[in-house]
């Protein structure tokens, strides 16, 4: 079972750092006095393009997490604005996340740093 379904489950040491050797992964983390208080891990796609699709490069953040009482520090901002320019360097043409449409102060977090809705989700359980 892969960790995306066991989300309840820390990240392994050596599934940690396989990511972080991923080319197509930018794994950055905020560490202070030897712990890690923050960090982000952007996944970079490429796209050939086709008769209906534009051939482009993008980064998906797939996460970024800052522990609660290193919060409110800007770690997390500088750990968004570092994957940008990472992934800007990598050729990336724009970067995107998805955000929970109840955590309101996330997503004025990334509404001030630059970052706009693009597009919806829709789910339906079953």
């Amino acid at each position: 079972m892969s960790r995306s379904a066991k989300t309840n489950v820390p990240l392994g040491e050596d599934e940690f750092f396989k990511m972080c050797d991923d080319p197509h992964e930018i794994m950055l983390c905020a560490v202070r006095d030897g712990k890690i208080l923050g960090l982000a891990r952007t996944v970079m796609r490429g796209n050939a393009g086709n008769a209906v699709t534009l051939s482009r490069v993008r980064a998906i953040m797939e996460e970024l997490a800052v522990l609660p009482q290193a919060q409110g520090m800007g770690i997390g901002t500088a750990l968004l604005y570092a994957s940008e320019a990472e992934a800007k360097c990598r050729g990336a043409e724009s970067l995107e996340l998805m955000v929970w449409s109840f955590n309101k102060s996330a997503m004025r977090f990334y509404e001030s740093a630059g970052m706009a809705v693009r597009s919806l989700v829709m789910e339906k359980k079953l």
